[in-house]
């Protein structure tokens, strides 16, 4: 049971975790820093996962 996480050209791998939050934390990676897709369609850090998900996250640039 995993979640596969892409970010640019790296793929990492966690062990199922039940919300995109969680499995962004348990990497490292905040969450107000990425927009998160998956299977194409951008979901917040609440949405329920399931095993064998892939998201693709990109990082948000901001300035002022």
């Amino acid at each position: 049971m995993s979640i596969s996480v892409l970010v640019r050209k790296e793929r990492f791998e966690t062990p199922f975790l039940a919300t995109v939050e969680d499995v962004l934390r348990y990497l490292g990676f905040p969450p107000e820093m990425y927009l998160v897709l998956l299977d194409g369609e951008l979901v917040d850090a609440s949405h329920p996962l399931k095993d064998g998900d892939t998201l693709q996250l990109i990082g948000v640039i901001s300035g002022g």
